[in-house]
Order: structure tokens, then C-alpha cells, then sequence
């Protein structure tokens, strides 16, 4: 069983297709700062990027903490799919 990774944008006052871009520069962000701690899936829902190991030998630990660092997002949390 392999665990998830949500991270939950803070409020966000951009509306249309600047919120999207804001959404698609974060996961940019993010995907930089967890490459060195294996393959994700990253995505988005509902105001909630989704971050989703893709290979068992992901350090998850690691880029829970890598993702805490990235600006825009106001929480982590770990759950199972």
C-alpha cells in the first residue's frame, strides 16, 4: 500500500484561466523540488494538488517536507488512496 500526498492551495483570488496557470506553476514547483526523491504523478483537483508516487522506492518523507517548502501551499498531508 503506498500513501499519497495532498497539498491544499491557500486562498486563491485569481479567477478564469490565471487561477489555472497559478495551479499549473505550483505543480511545476513542486515537481522540481520532489525529483530528487523519486518519479510522481503529479495533478490537480478541486483547489487540492495531488502528489502520487510512482514507483515503490519513492522517499515519501522526503518530499513531504520538499513540499511544505514550496510558496502557495498553505498544508500537507499524507493520506492512503
Amino acid at each position: 500500500m503506498h500513501e499519497i500526498i495532498l497539498c491544499k492551495l491557500g486562498e486563491v483570488v485569481l479567477k478564469g484561466l490565471n487561477r489555472r496557470s497559478f495551479e499549473m506553476k505550483l505543480m511545476s514547483n513542486i515537481r522540481l523540488r520532489t525529483t530528487r526523491f523519486g518519479k510522481f504523478e503529479i495533478y490537480s483537483k478541486q483547489s487540492t494538488i495531488y502528489v502520487e508516487p510512482a514507483e515503490p522506492t519513492c522517499n515519501v518523507s522526503a518530499a513531504v517536507a520538499a513540499c511544505k517548502q514550496v510558496f502557495g501551499i498553505i498544508s500537507v498531508a499524507r493520506a492512503l488512496p
